[in-house]
């Protein structure tokens, strides 16, 4: 029994020192999805909202944004012409609509139709409290073309420690 005791007590004063660089992290995620969504603007500042995702972070650290869609890419008029989509995440934007240069990607092709999956990322800080709106934009390159995006799904996800 006394070396029992013995091993839970050296067990119990080596503990912490197992633990000392495990990162301890408050994260939470949240996430929109639909079945499909036309993109009907031509215009990269007033872009076609794919989803929205609004977040209030519990306290100071970071969000990251992931979006992803298929995307089908065609001309409006039947045939082959150059058809291009574009798509981008916008955080906490004056102008929501607007597709981030920063984050912006883009589809295209000569073709009579296409269809290719799509994925961007975006890291952002916050304060505790503050409301963070992260929006998951498409735009048509041309006016003759046509697109639709399927399964856009934005998940937005909150850490508090870098690691």
């Amino acid at each position: 029994m006394r070396h029992v005791l013995r091993s839970i007590a050296v067990s119990v004063a080596i503990a912490p020192a197992l633990f000392v660089n495990t990162a301890h992290a408050t994260s939470w995620f949240d996430y929109s999805s639909t079945p499909a969504v036309q993109i009907t603007s031509t215009d990269f500042h007033a872009a076609t909202l794919l989803r929205k995702v609004t977040v209030v972070c519990p306290k100071a650290g970071f969000i990251v944004a992931n979006a992803t869609s298929q995307f089908a890419i065609f001309p409006s008029a039947g045939g082959w012409a150059y058809v291009g989509a574009g798509f981008s995440l916008a955080i906490n934007d004056p102008a929501p609509t607007e597709m981030d240069s920063n984050s912006a990607h883009y589809i295209s092709a000569y073709s009579d139709g296409i269809t290719e999956s799509g994925a961007t990322q975006r890291v952002a800080s916050c304060t505790a409290g503050q409301t963070m709106n992260v929006f998951f934009m498409g735009y048509l390159q041309t006016a003759e073309t046509a697109s639709s995006a399927y399964n856009p799904t934005l998940v937005v996800q909150f850490f508090d420690t870098r690691i």
